[in-house]
């Protein structure tokens, strides 16, 4: 048998990915094969998700190399061990048995990973002037704009403008970020009761 997983996404995510896959992607096909095989008995010999561009433009596949030359593409998911896929499947199920029984006898839920919450760093942009539509350029730090900025000769009118943080998944997937202590401290509210 063989398995295809549907995903909208945008161009950047195919591009700014190994094979233009997610690694969540890879997880879950993989846990798909290891549910199939555990629960009927179906061998799978093949993964694949079909990606579909919200965001694909022909002007774009026709001008670069690294961009996907069509709307629609069907890429191949690396298949794991039966050893590595059961050792993933365990340990998620672990993690959700630690949070429930945390849930339940009133102790704080287990801490989410960067990746799991879908983090985005605070950035610093320098722009040529506050009227500036667009940054010259997005550094990761202050420190780094400021150097940025002076070995460029920006002018004294230039301004570095902060960019903060997103945590994506947390606010805008999580069903339980209200809730969760971690996504609490996160917006400096300490007060996660019911």
């Amino acid at each position: 048998m063989i398995v295809i997983d549907y995903k909208t996404t945008g161009v950047w995510t195919y591009m700014l990915n190994a094979g233009g896959l997610k690694p969540e992607w890879i997880c879950q096909t993989n846990s798909y094969r290891y549910l199939l095989t555990k629960a009927k008995g179906i061998e799978v010999s093949a993964l694949y998700i079909l990606v579909i561009f919200r965001d694909w433009r022909a002007s774009d596949a026709k001008k670069r190399n690294d961009y996907p030359a069509a709307p629609v593409l069907q890429l191949p998911v690396p298949l794991w061990s039966w050893e590595e896929t059961e050792a993933y499947v365990e340990e998620r199920l672990a993690l959700h048995q630690d949070a429930a029984y945390s849930a339940l006898v009133g102790s704080r839920l287990p801490d989410c990973t960067p990746e799991e919450m879908w983090s985005q760093p605070d950035r610093y942009a320098v722009l040529k002037s506050a009227t500036a539509k667009r940054a010259s350029k997005v550094c990761n730090s202050m420190d780094e704009a400021i150097t940025w900025a002076s070995d460029n000769q920006m002018n004294g009118d230039h301004v570095i403008q902060h960019r903060p943080g997103k945590r994506t998944r947390c606010e805008d997937w999580c069903k339980v970020a209200q809730w969760c202590d971690q996504n609490q401290e996160y917006l400096g509210n300490k007060d996660v009761s019911v």
